[in-house]
């Protein structure tokens, strides 16, 4: 981008925002850097994924983590960290968290979704998980709830020992669990991941570093998902919330409405999965929306939801396509190339990271950042069902039919302020 009016889908008439007067902004601290009085600070990461897929390629991220590190980008996010091919080799888990933050390189978000298939921890194993490929799961992590929770404390608290001998936890945070609302992602009851959850947030207690939980999917959040009453008892209890901060996915999936998240401590929550769809297969037309002005159009939408809620951090899912996965959600492709969603995602950041004001009316919303503004029409724009399918390459986007079902998203701009 070239800091002109120029990022949109089609050419939407924007008037120039006024400069503010000549008097200097009042400056506030805000995660531990100086803003303008009045403006919100996102900080963005990416996620790594399975810590084991971090392990098999390292030379192949390399590429990727060089790039998003070059454009202001130190934030990542990282889950299963106890699959059986590290818990079998101890210190493995230790050793690739440093590497990932090295030197400060990066700050790094350690999502505890599974627990070490070790003899000296008992699980519980009578509800077997019944979801497509669940044997082949299992195979590679364990996502069953310790029957004996001291034991699994003793393993974290020296696991956390380790990073802390190795001086990297002062770039580490943590979050407690990955979508447990989901049968996939673990393989017990509420009742069992409330007593593992409460367990847990004792064990972290002790090392003063930022906890979330529960990473609940973007159902969940917008009201939806079996048994959602008994995981809210838990991020209701005041006890433990004294402890921890909220933490959801967000997929549109063409079904979810960003202004319909509705959580306990939604303020100050953070957001640790981020994009249009869950999940995309190499050749599905959904990338055609997915690298496609259309992301930024969704990130402005959630960049105004986070203004409005205190929301501070967004991790976007995920980093970069892994070789022999059938994944194409990644950001970068499997040499580490930027795909065009990255570059959609820079624009907005490049306008947001110094921190922004939000302002909406009944026609659009901007985002006001210290040197340039985004405009996004909330009149002009494309409905997500219509461009499934299509084979146009994007030319008759503006043939919109206003009756159409589907999530509208608007035409988007940049201007300079």
């Amino acid at each position: 981008m070239d800091g002109k009016a120029g990022n949109a889908i089609s050419n939407i008439n924007v008037p120039k925002v006024k400069k503010a007067n000549s008097t200097p902004a009042r400056t506030i601290i805000q995660n531990n850097k100086t803003i303008q009085s009045g403006f919100h600070k996102v900080e963005f990461g990416f996620n790594i994924g399975f810590l084991q897929d971090y392990r098999a390629n390292q030379q192949m991220y390399e590429n990727a983590l060089n790039r998003i590190q070059s454009d202001g980008i130190h934030d990542l996010r990282v889950y299963e960290l106890f699959t059986n091919g590290i818990t079998q080799q101890p210190g493995t888990a230790e050793r690739l968290v440093e590497h990932l933050v090295h030197n400060n390189r990066f700050n790094v978000l350690l999502c505890l979704s599974n627990f070490p298939n070790i003899p000296s921890i008992q699980y519980k194993t009578t509800d077997r998980p019944d979801f497509k490929n669940s044997d082949e799961k299992q195979n590679l992590t364990n996502r069953y709830p310790p029957v004996n929770l001291d034991d699994y404390q003793n393993y974290l608290t020296n696991f956390i020992d380790s990073l802390q001998k190795k001086n990297v936890l002062q770039n580490v945070s943590f979050e407690i669990g990955n979508e447990p609302d989901s049968k996939r992602f673990f393989w017990g009851s509420p009742d069992d991941f409330i007593k593992i959850a409460k367990s847990t947030a004792a064990a972290l207690e002790n090392y003063q570093r930022p906890v979330y939980c529960c990473g609940f999917t973007a159902e969940f959040s917008n009201g939806g998902a079996a048994q959602r009453h008994e995981y809210l008892d838990l991020i209701q209890d005041s006890d433990f919330r004294k402890k921890i901060n909220s933490s959801f996915h967000f997929y549109q999936n063409n079904k979810f409405e960003i202004q319909h998240t509705d959580l306990p401590g939604l303020k100050n929550s953070i957001i640790t999965e981020f994009n249009f769809y869950a999940n995309l297969k190499k050749g599905s037309d959904k990338l055609d929306i997915a690298n496609s002005p259309l992301f930024g159009s969704l990130l402005i939408q959630m960049l105004d939801f986070a203004y409005k809620n205190n929301i501070n951090k967004i991790y976007l899912f995920k980093l970069i396509d892994v070789a022999n996965k059938e994944g194409a959600l990644g950001f970068f492709d499997e040499n580490g190339n930027p795909k065009p969603a990255y570059n959609e995602f820079l624009k907005v950041f490049n306008v947001v990271k110094d921190g922004f004001r939000a302002e909406e009316n009944a026609s659009e919303i901007k985002l006001i950042g210290a040197n340039q503004t985004i405009v996004y029409s909330k009149t002009e724009g494309v409905y997500t069902n219509q461009m499934s399918g299509r084979n146009e390459g994007g030319n008759k986007r503006r043939n919109i039919n206003k009756n159409a079902t589907g999530f509208f998203m608007g035409d988007w701009k940049v201007v300079d302020n």
